[in-house]
């Protein structure tokens, strides 16, 4: 027999077992919906208003599948509140963290269908809830085509908020060829420019890792407001990656490169089967009008890739530059995502709707 089970916390801090193993049967993304980052994310990130909607799908003692899940109340438009169910690792109305992708609910491949179809009558039949709002939901996954299908069974309203794709490198050929297939204005950027560089100072170029994490998320913070003019603040993220980073295989990677004893720029990457994923660069503006520093910190972190034997693909995640999407030029484009909200019969269904025929007709 078939059943679907609600986790409380206490199950969801055991179940890292099961579910890591679950995972490899599965084809989902093997960083962002591990047992490590879902629960780091919601023992640092979590509030008292959110309330753990953590499903998982049995047949026996066999686990097949996981819906990684949590309700909490919203106000839309500051007078109507709603009951919104999100992925854990994500908050449509607050700060997240970094970014979760690749979301999906998590199954044996044989399975899946039958999991993830399961998953959306249960939670018809048993949470009381206005909306469901799923971001970076990957398109081509069974649980996508199962959420549109259950949106138009239950008659609700089906709206993407919000789309996007990641781009990926494989470094597991040779760097001076992967410098070859790209376009030489991007050559030039990404690698030739150390030429001028090293007339300036001496290079230097250290890696980053988990001793000096935190150091790297400081400097960002410093990059991130010269540039943006606005303030991030790293605290909980550093949390974050201690607690990620414990017991697992998911390890922290980038480079901080130097002109004399001067930090020009550097990146934060993590590390998981092969994949290191880069979710922060920063650099200084204006050392040389002919640098384009962001590039050439980046073509480091690809080049230390390319000479990792572990590292298969280097990730770009999504995501655009500040003045256009650089990540075109670099890279093959890999994974598309969009963010739905789908809105159950109700008013919140009708104001959508009029707000998304008014913003057409503008």
């Amino acid at each position: 027999m078939v059943i679907v089970r609600r986790f409380n916390v206490s199950e969801f801090s055991n179940l890292k077992s099961a579910w890591q193993e679950l995972l490899v049967s599965s084809d989902a993304n093997r960083l962002f919906l591990s047992w490590y980052w879902m629960f780091s994310w919601w023992e640092k990130y979590s509030v008292a208003d959110f309330e753990l909607l953590l499903l998982g799908v049995y047949e026996g003692d066999k686990l097949l599948c996981i819906a990684p899940l949590y309700i909490h109340n919203v106000k839309v438009k500051s007078f109507f509140k709603s009951r919104r169910v999100e992925f854990i690792g994500t908050n449509s109305s607050g700060h997240s963290g970094f970014r979760s992708e690749y979301l999906q609910f998590i199954s044996s491949e044989d399975r899946e269908k039958e999991s993830v179809k399961l998953i959306f009558s249960w939670l018809k039949e048993n949470v009381k809830f206005n909306e469901l709002y799923l971001n970076d939901l990957v398109k081509e996954s069974v649980s996508y085509r199962y959420l549109s299908e259950y949106a138009q069974i239950e008659e609700c309203y089906f709206r993407v908020t919000d789309a996007g794709v990641t781009y990926r490198i494989s470094t597991e050929g040779d760097f001076d060829k992967y410098l070859q297939s790209i376009g030489k204005n991007s050559r030039l950027k990404l690698y030739n420019r150390r030429k001028i560089l090293a007339t300036l100072g001496e290079a230097k170029l250290e890696m980053v890792g988990f001793d000096s994490f935190e150091k790297v998320l400081d400097q960002l913070t410093s990059f991130h407001l010269a540039r943006w003019e606005k303030t991030i603040c790293y605290e909980t993220h550093k949390l974050f990656v201690s607690s990620l980073c414990s017991g697992s295989d998911i390890s922290v990677s980038g480079v901080m490169l130097f002109l004399d004893e001067r930090l020009l720029g550097c990146t934060f990457d993590l590390d998981c089967s092969g994949v290191s994923y880069n979710f922060q660069l920063g650099f200084e503006d204006n050392i040389d009008k002919r640098i384009s520093m962001g590039s050439l910190v980046l073509g480091y972190d690809i080049e230390h890739c390319f000479n990792s034997p572990e590292i298969c693909y280097f990730d770009l995640l999504a995501g655009e530059g500040k003045n256009s999407n650089y990540k075109t030029r670099l890279a093959q484009p890999s994974v598309q995502f969009e963010s739905v909200q789908v809105i159950k019969p109700s008013l919140l269904k009708w104001l959508f709707k009029v707000k998304d025929k008014c913003f057409q007709a503008d």
